[in-house]
């Protein structure tokens, strides 16, 4: 399977409670935002934004920041 493939397991609902930092790193991520550009807009250093955006990968069980942001997305969908 290619790196940037995405399982369709990783599309599905996800279970888990997002901090409200999460949930706008998320947002940022399904506009296609960079680390750079989030950092940037909320006000955090890039070291921090990348920590979080792994700890967000994490809550949501997925493995690239595309599956996270579309996992996001659905979840406000439903």
């Amino acid at each position: 399977m290619r790196e940037t493939a995405v399982r369709a397991s990783e599309l599905a609902e996800p279970e888990a409670d997002l901090t409200s930092r999460q949930q706008v790193i998320a947002e940022l991520l399904c506009e296609g935002c960079t680390d750079d550009q989030i950092a940037e807009r909320i006000g955090l250093s890039v070291r921090s934004v990348r920590y979080e955006v792994a700890r967000l990968l994490e809550a949501l069980q997925v493995r690239t920041r595309f599956a996270a942001g579309v996992r996001y997305a659905r979840s406000k969908l439903s």
